[in-house]
């Protein structure tokens, strides 16, 4: 009996270092990694309707990985992303339960791209689908349906988002038609291109460095997706030039397919700090924002309405709504100058076709009438010159109280 344990005792213990070697093999060596690298691959592509292609992979893959060269497109070809390289630590249980649950995350020069074509979904719906047609109905694919990244860094990131627009639906014929040419023209806010059933909207992101303690993508307990950042600097054009400069973003975001909102986030520009919250819906275009600068540099905030001069600062709390065709603008507790003008006080404008002034109670030297009319083209001042004084206004140019 002595003898057959000592036998069966050898014999685990041989299984064990065969084990062990085959996966140190398969973890700490060339041969091992290229193996992992086609499984890797062979179990996405499975589970998506794409196209995706990983060059190498490094690092020992009992505790992570770097995945290098990184190309994920539609079936078409068209691109959805691409990476230098792509680097995780993870637990073996995260993976042997499906889960895409990822620590100390590091992409390296990644270039995004989402798209929409209009009447149709995102490109990362088609591409990764959460579920799957099978011959009882819809069934839960089980990848895709949890995606959590801790301690994420990106370097010099690129996003693209290229989403529907069209007209408000209560427009036809010729105002439609008008609308189209306006947002074409050189006034125009947005980037537009033509495409198959109608337009879309383009905004770029570039140079992105950002740290996120946490990016939670799918998660069933949550409604809404998620984003804490640490820090995060990045040339944005949401719209058309002039494009903002973020220097510093520190906040937390929640989104989902369509809109993105924020609430005490803090930013840093060239010139000014930012810090309040907001929300901007990608479909409609609608966004909201309450700000206070402190300072605020007139040539910061240019991307949001490129009419306000180069020239100018001051300190301010400022509140935007843009509401189909109707735009809010209103700034309290006002301290600025634009260009040989001084303010201060409260303005309160609403742009429809027409202009409507309200909670406006503002002080001020300096005030050119060619400067009001650059700002707000729907103003037509009787008279040119210089205004200095008070004033308390409400109303539109036809009808327009003033206590000055």
């Amino acid at each position: 009996m002595r003898r057959g344990l000592i036998r069966f005792l050898a014999a685990i213990a041989i299984v064990i270092v065969i084990v062990g070697v085959g996966i140190l093999t398969l973890t700490n060596t060339d041969w091992g990694r290229e193996q992992v690298r086609r499984r890797i691959v062979s179990m996405l592509q499975n589970n998506s309707h794409g196209i995706i292609k990983i060059g190498s992979v490094s690092g020992n893959l009992l505790k992570g990985f770097t995945a290098h060269d990184i190309i994920i497109t539609d079936s078409s070809g068209a691109p959805f992303v691409k990476a230098e390289s792509a680097t995780a630590r993870y637990t073996l249980g995260s993976l042997t339960s499906s889960r895409i649950d990822f620590d100390d995350v590091t992409l390296v020069r990644p270039v995004i791209v989402l798209d929409r074509m209009p009447g149709g979904i995102w490109n990362y719906d088609r591409i990764f689908p959460r579920d799957t047609l099978t011959r009882e109905g819809k069934k839960k694919t089980g990848w895709g349906t949890w995606i959590r990244f801790t301690d994420a860094t990106i370097v010099d990131g690129d996003l693209t988002i290229n989403s529907p627009w069209e007209p408000k639906a209560s427009l036809t014929g010729a105002e439609r038609t008008d609308v189209i040419r306006t947002e074409l023209g050189p006034e125009g806010r947005f980037v537009l291109k033509k495409v198959a059933n109608g337009y879309q909207k383009i905004a770029r992101f570039h140079h992105i460095d950002a740290k996120l303690p946490l990016l939670r993508l799918e998660d069933p307990a949550y409604k809404a997706r998620h984003a804490d950042v640490a820090s995060l600097s990045m040339l944005a054009e949401p719209f058309r030039p002039p494009l903002a400069v973020v220097k510093s973003l520190v906040g937390s975001f929640d989104f989902t397919n369509d809109s993105v909102w924020w609430k005490d986030a803090r930013a840093r520009l060239p010139n000014s700090n930012l810090r309040g919250s907001g929300r901007y819906t990608v479909e409609s275009n609608d966004m909201t924002l309450r700000l206070r600068g402190d300072p605020v540099a007139s040539s910061d905030i240019r991307w949001v309405y490129p009419r306000i001069p180069e020239k100018g600062s001051g300190v301010l709390d400022f509140a935007m709504d843009w509401v189909g065709d109707t735009s809010v603008y209103v700034a309290k507790n006002a301290d600025v100058r634009l260009e040989n003008a001084h303010m201060t006080g409260d303005l309160g404008i609403t742009l429809v076709e027409d202009f409507t002034l309200h909670d406006t109670n503002i002080r001020f030297t300096g005030l050119d009438t060619k400067l009001i009319e650059h700002i707000f083209p729907l103003v037509k001042s009787p008279r040119s010159g210089i205004l200095s004084g008070r004033a308390k206004l409400e109303g539109n140019q036809k009808n327009l109280a003033v206590d000055g």
